[in-house]
């Protein structure tokens, strides 16, 4: 008996240990979701302003210049608040755009302008399709609060987006 009560505080050590590290593991795996978030959203934002620059550049209607020059100014401003939050929680985030990105990029800039025009809206509504889900779902599931949160905040704004971008997309049919 007496041998059981000495090895009792090793016991219950080992238990607490297992447990808080079962404990980390789980929370780190759930936080890993909100990095791959955050460098996702990242990426996405990067995409949509490059490919607004060249819209302001190559596009035919004044509808998709104007919505073009909307995109630059909402993306770049969430997007640096974006990248504030990451720097916060020491998550490294890529600097440039993904190659993705630039074959996007490349593909639309050897469109003429009517072209341009309807395959950009056509890109503009699909990446804000998917903007809106991943945003949803990061403010139904996120583990961290300050990117829920974040991400509850610009979602009404990129379902603005998305509903023009629709609308724009069948002004030009």
């Amino acid at each position: 008996m007496n041998r059981i009560i000495r090895r009792m505080p090793v016991l219950v050590l080992v238990v607490v240990v297992g447990g808080l590290a079962a404990i980390s593991a789980s929370v780190n795996a759930l936080t890993a979701s909100d990095d791959d978030f955050v460098i996702k959203a990242t990426m996405a934002g990067m995409k949509e302003v490059e490919l607004a620059r060249l819209a302001v550049k190559r596009g035919q209607s004044q509808t998709v210049i104007a919505f073009a020059r909307r995109m630059i100014a909402d993306h770049t401003k969430a997007g640096n608040e974006l990248r504030a939050l990451a720097r916060a929680r020491s998550i490294k985030l890529p600097a440039a755009p993904d190659t993705e990105s630039k074959a996007a990029v490349d593909q639309l800039s050897h469109l003429s302008p009517a072209e341009f025009d309807h395959n950009y809206m056509a890109m503009a509504v699909a990446d804000h399709e998917a903007a809106v889900a991943d945003f949803q779902s990061e403010t139904e599931s996120g583990v961290d609060a300050t990117f829920r949160d974040f991400a509850t905040r610009t979602l009404p704004t990129l379902q603005d987006h998305l509903r023009m971008a629709r609308d724009t997309a069948l002004q030009l049919k």
